[in-house]
C-alpha cells in the first residue's frame, strides 16, 4: 500500500492577514464578511499554496463560523483545507492551540503560521511564524518568507513591469 505524501500546512489567521484595513475601507460602510478580503493578500496566499501544495488549517478567531470555508472560497482561495481544518477552541494562547493540532497530527512537520500576533507562540514555533504587518496584511516579503519556511524556491526575480501606453 502506497502512502500519500504529507502536504505542508499553513496555519492561517484572517484579521490583518487576509482581512486588511485597506480592504475594509474600500468596501465601505456596508462591508460584510464577503467583501472585506484583500485581493492582493489572497493572491499571494494562493501563490504560496500553488508553489508548495500546502493545505489550510484555520487558527483565526473566525474559524468556528459555519460558512467560513465557503466564504474563503468565494473570495478567491484556491487551496485545499486539511481534513481537520481548524485548531481547537480550547484554552491558552494561539501557539498552544497550534501545538495541540500538531501533536494530534505528528505526520505534519512542514508548516508555516501566517498570523499578525506577535505574542502567544511557543519558542519552537518562532522559525515557522511569518507575521504580516498590522493593517496591511500579507505582504510580498511575507510571501517570500513563507516560501522559505516551507522549503519552496522563491519566484524568479527581475520581473519587468510594463507601463500601460496611457501612462507613457
Amino acid at each position: 500500500m502506497t502512502r500519500k505524501p504529507v502536504r505542508p500546512v499553513i496555519f492561517l489567521d484572517l484579521d490583518n492577514v487576509l482581512i486588511t484595513h485597506r480592504a475594509c475601507f474600500a468596501a465601505g460602510e456596508t462591508a460584510n464578511m464577503d467583501t472585506i478580503f484583500d485581493p492582493i493578500a489572497m493572491g499571494l496566499l494562493n501563490r504560496i499554496i500553488e508553489a508548495t501544495g500546502a493545505e489550510i488549517v484555520l487558527c483565526t478567531a473566525h474559524r468556528d463560523k459555519p460558512s467560513i470555508r465557503d466564504t474563503l472560497k468565494r473570495n478567491g482561495l484556491k487551496g485545499d483545507f486539511h481534513q481537520h481544518f481548524m485548531t481547537d477552541l480550547g484554552p491558552g494562547p494561539r501557539g498552544e492551540q497550534v501545538q495541540r493540532w500538531l501533536d494530534a497530527h505528528p505526520e505534519v512537520t512542514n508548516y508555516v503560521i501566517l498570523d499578525d500576533l506577535e505574542q502567544g507562540f511557543l519558542p519552537s514555533q518562532k522559525p515557522h511564524h511569518v507575521r504580516p504587518p498590522k493593517r496591511d496584511g500579507l505582504s510580498f516579503q511575507n510571501f517570500l518568507d513563507a516560501l522559505k519556511v516551507l522549503g519552496a524556491p522563491a519566484p524568479r526575480t527581475g520581473v519587468k513591469f510594463r507601463v500601460p501606453p496611457a501612462y507613457n
